[in-house]
């Protein structure tokens, strides 16, 4: 991946919807549903606060993201950026 976000930018990969419903049957790529998930590629530098403090973001690369729908710059690669603000959760692990 040539693209490296800066400042509180992150380059998502979003993640596709079901091919399959519960019950066997084949959703065709045209219907599925992105349900604004995504996987984080890369990270910007960091979030920038009052008195020019720099805090970590609250997830790393690989962690399955939801995030706004309306969010981030769609880029032909099929990679999206997003702001850190536009990040609303972290899918957890199945336990």
């Amino acid at each position: 991946m040539n693209i490296r976000p800066i400042r509180d930018w992150v380059l998502v990969r979003p993640t596709k919807g079901a091919a399959k419903t519960k019950s066997g049957i084949i959703v065709p790529d045209s219907a599925q549903k992105s349900e604004y998930k995504a996987e984080i590629i890369e990270l910007g530098e960091g979030i920038l606060h009052e008195g020019g403090e720099i805090k970590p973001f609250a997830y790393k690369p690989g962690d399955i993201v939801i995030y706004n729908q309306f969010a981030g710059t769609k880029l032909d690669n099929g990679y999206t950026l997003v702001q850190d603000n536009d990040i609303w959760a972290i899918e957890k692990a199945d336990a």
